[in-house]
């Protein structure tokens, strides 16, 4: 289908926007959701719940392929979207359902916890969230976030219906929550593919990925992959070494450091398929419009890292619990992640949309590594505090070496071009 792109900084700003208010949404429910079962949860609990969400995260990505991503090409280079989007909730609904099994099989060894638990957050999350996220994704390609806002104003408004039922019903239990969470994303998934299918065009019939599909997917899966692992990994090793006391309180804090990046994944998300738009005629272009953004996000991230650290004793507030009295110190010892996000996100951005997909999937394979072994080597001894430490070491490193690799690759496409 022919896509009518506003390309104008009044296009990018007002998209922007859009996307800023429904990523506030989705992040402001996820961190109430948190901040709410850490008050009704026992501790122990609450903290098995943050490793069991690790996990699922970590296999988001490769129980979805990468299908999501290779959606956004696709729209940027106006391929069919019908046949797309049939991929796409094919992929997302088969592998849901596999990384399900695989979440559960993995629960069995390092968790202790209900296995039917599992499932019920294993479909919850990798089916209908994922179905979820995978629409609003579409909608950006297209830039209609407009609709992405409908979808996700109607997923905060299921998950806050939820937990204020949860809560008010007097309900204290994990098997509980579960339940509760599955009905709710199952429920999301299905209003966000009929909006996407009604807006576009698109099918509710299945569609198996070519191979083309699964080979562009496979790079996808890799950098989420190991995004993942670079953010979540903490969070399941804590339980793995049996501190699900240090994880209840860091996932909080942690919380807290992830909501202050809102702003900049909405600029992230609304200017994403305008790489592949730019990267398919060079480097230089995609790594030009990279500079640009990341000047504003560095900015922000400063801003937005001295105010967590001010504004950190704020968060006992909202916990009103003397047991979570080091979130705080978790706070600040993660104030940093605004401005490390801020300066990796669009160099890494630029390479996907000049086709160099595999080079950041190395780099970030790499800095997964570092972050994996700081936490094996450190969290035994020191908690949570070698959990954020390692994480510093690990997201900075990501950013320079992406500002690296696309240096190198501008420059050698520049000597070829004059040659």
């Amino acid at each position: 289908m022919s896509i009518d792109v506003d390309r104008s900084t009044k296009g990018l700003a007002q998209n922007t926007a859009f996307v800023l208010v429904a990523e506030l949404i989705v992040q402001a429910t996820r961190a109430a959701t948190i901040f709410v079962l850490a008050g009704i949860l026992d501790k122990e609990e609450f903290g098995r719940y943050v490793g069991i969400l690790g996990l699922l995260t970590l296999l988001g990505p490769v129980s979805q392929w990468g299908m999501n991503h290779v959606g956004v090409r696709a729209v940027a280079r106006e391929l069919p979207f019908s046949t797309t989007w049939a991929k796409l909730v094919t992929a997302t609904s088969i592998g849901g359902l596999l990384g399900t099994a695989v979440a559960t099989a993995i629960s069995a060894l390092i968790f202790d916890v209900s296995l039917n638990v599992v499932v019920a957050f294993g479909i919850a999350q990798l089916v209908g969230f994922n179905t979820a996220q995978a629409a609003t994704m579409m909608t950006e390609a297209h830039h209609r976030s407009d609709v992405g806002l409908r979808i996700n104003l109607t997923g905060g408004v299921i998950r806050l219906a939820l937990l204020g039922a949860f809560f008010l019903l007097g309900y204290d239990q994990l098997a509980q929550w579960a339940a509760f969470l599955l009905v709710g994303m199952l429920a999301w998934g299905a209003f966000s593919s009929f909006q996407v299918a009604r807006t576009f065009g698109g099918t509710h019939r299945l569609a198996a990925p070519n191979r083309q599909d699964l080979w562009h997917g496979i790079g996808f899966v890799f950098v989420q992959t190991s995004s993942s692992g670079q953010t979540d990994i903490d969070k399941i090793a804590l339980n793995a070494y049996d501190l699900a006391n240090d994880a209840a309180v860091y996932s909080p804090g942690y919380r807290i450091a992830e909501l202050s990046t809102v702003p900049l994944i909405a600029l992230v998300r609304a200017t994403y398929a305008e790489f592949f738009r730019r990267g398919s005629s060079t480097v230089r272009e995609a790594m030009a419009f990279a500079r640009r953004l990341t000047v504003i996000a560095a900015g922000y991230g400063i801003i937005a890292g001295v105010g967590l650290f001010l504004a950190a004793p704020l968060v006992l507030l909202i916990l009103d619990d003397a047991d979570y009295a080091e979130s705080v110190d978790v706070i600040r010892w993660l104030a940093f992640i605004p401005l490390a996000k801020g300066l990796q996100y669009f160099p890494g951005n630029a390479l996907t949309g000049a086709d160099h997909h595999n080079v950041r999937s190395w780099i970030i394979f790499g800095t997964a590594v570092v972050n994996l072994v700081g936490n094996i080597l450190f969290i035994p001894t020191h908690g949570w505090r070698a959990a954020a430490v390692t994480t510093l070491v690990a997201e900075m490193l990501f950013a320079a070496l992406l500002w690296g690799a696309v240096s190198i690759l501008a420059r050698r496409e520049g000597n070829r071009s004059s040659e």
